[in-house]
């Protein structure tokens, strides 16, 4: 039998930064509203301007709806604490405000390079479909491409099995893998002919090339009232005034800078991809090129930002150095990315060839790295650290005997148990 001040519960302590004109925490910062709670049973964390509130109940959730809906605490087999992030569902098209909604989410927040802070998190594994945030920007892993990542997959397992291998990282224990994308990068359109029949039934034409010729692989389509245009047309349109490709010195990570196309009568902003429901078929407005001859990574920019004037980035990143330097300057850094939430030296990217990998690792200490939860994230012995927002949240498992004796010791406010 366990004693209840032996029982374990799970700690939770936010530390909110004041500073309103800033996003995002601000981890050198000292101005800070700072609360913590046990938890012992399954409950939701929501957010009410910067107090945070328990609801214990399914039931009383409702009463709750205009508030935002943190993460929920689910616990297994009675001493497993799971915290579950709510993310956009899958299906939901990418727009401005759904993105910008991410900030809200929970992240896990990668060592924060910060003597200041105690962290120990660790640095993290890369998988496809990955939200990574630094400082103020967002990167989705689209895709990547390591050659036998089949056979090191099985080693690491086999390994693993036979107990030669330990690695505690979150991601080998499935944070985000095979967690899929969280949004759809493609808008469905109504509008569109694919039978020259009908479209000269219509009397409808291109408006770029003039002709009504269209078929399943190139139909005539329209996003909104004013024009018409083949996808053939659209797509070598935006290639060749919307596209701008540029590759370093190194030749080690190409660049693709894209404008956003806009209808010129009504400025509609046009998608960089759109699906046709009858076909189950999404087409894709712009193409890059993918090393044939070497493992890459695909990094895209997933706001609407201003980059360079551009608004949308995509970095082709060549496998073929030990690592990238990501920063605000050009100073030993491979992909530069000029915001003020960005460090001079803000990450790395690192293949990692033992394993097939591909390791990030953080090196700012100001806005700091971190990657989207979209799996529920176990709790294990040490303490990490995750964000939402402004708030730094540090999780660990605790006695609550331990919490009683302390509760106090750090912080002047507790969160109360229910409401």
């Amino acid at each position: 039998m366990i004693l209840v001040d032996e029982k374990l519960g799970l700690y939770l302590d936010f530390k909110t930064y004041t500073n309103k004109e800033r996003s995002i925490y601000d981890f050198s910062s000292k101005e800070t509203y700072e609360i913590n709670t046990l938890i012992e049973n399954a409950t939701f964390i929501v957010r009410r301007d910067k107090n945070f509130i328990r609801v214990d109940m399914q039931s009383e959730i409702q009463k709750h709806m205009g508030e935002e809906l943190l993460f929920k605490v689910r616990i297994k087999n009675n001493d497993i604490f799971m915290l579950e992030n709510p993310v956009p569902n899958k299906n939901i098209p990418l727009t401005i405000d759904n993105i910008n909604n991410l900030n809200n989410k929970i992240w896990f927040v990668l060592n924060s390079n910060n003597p200041k802070l105690e962290n120990e998190n660790e640095d993290y594994y890369l998988c496809e479909n990955d939200v990574i945030r630094m400082g103020n920007i967002k990167f989705m892993v689209k895709e990547f491409h390591i050659e036998d990542i089949k056979e090191k997959d099985e080693k690491i397992k086999l390994n693993e099995e036979e107990g030669n291998l330990k690695n505690e990282n979150y991601n080998i224990n499935k944070l985000n893998e095979n967690g899929g994308p969280i949004f759809n990068f493609f808008t469905q359109i109504n509008k569109y002919f694919f039978s020259q029949e009908e479209a000269s039934k219509e009397n409808i034409v291109c408006d770029l090339c003039k002709k009504n010729d269209c078929d399943k692989d190139n139909p005539l389509v329209a996003f909104c009232n004013c024009n018409y245009f083949h996808f053939d047309c659209l797509k070598n349109n935006i290639k060749k005034h919307n596209l701008t490709f540029f590759q370093n010195e190194k030749k080690t990570i190409d660049t693709y800078y894209i404008k956003r196309y806009k209808c010129e009568n009504c400025r509609l902003v046009y998608p960089l991809s759109f699906k046709i429901e009858q076909f189950e078929q999404i087409y894709q407005l712009f193409d890059i090129s993918k090393p044939n001859d070497r493992n890459y990574m695909i990094l895209e920019s997933i706001e609407d930002k201003v980059y360079y004037g551009f608004l949308k980035l995509i970095y082709v990143i060549k496998l073929t150095i030990d690592n990238i330097n990501i920063g605000r300057t050009m100073n030993g850094n491979d992909i530069i990315i000029r915001d003020p939430s960005i460090s001079k030296t803000h990450a790395e990217i690192k293949y990692d060839k033992e394993k097939g990998r591909i390791l990030i690792k953080n090196k700012s200490h100001k806005f700091g790295t971190s990657i989207l939860i979209k799996n529920p994230l176990m709790i294990k012995n040490k303490k990490i650290l995750l964000q939402n927002g402004r708030t730094l949240i540090e999780a660990k498992l605790m006695k609550v005997g331990d919490f009683e004796k302390n509760k106090n010791k750090n912080t002047k406010r507790h969160l109360p148990k229910k409401e």
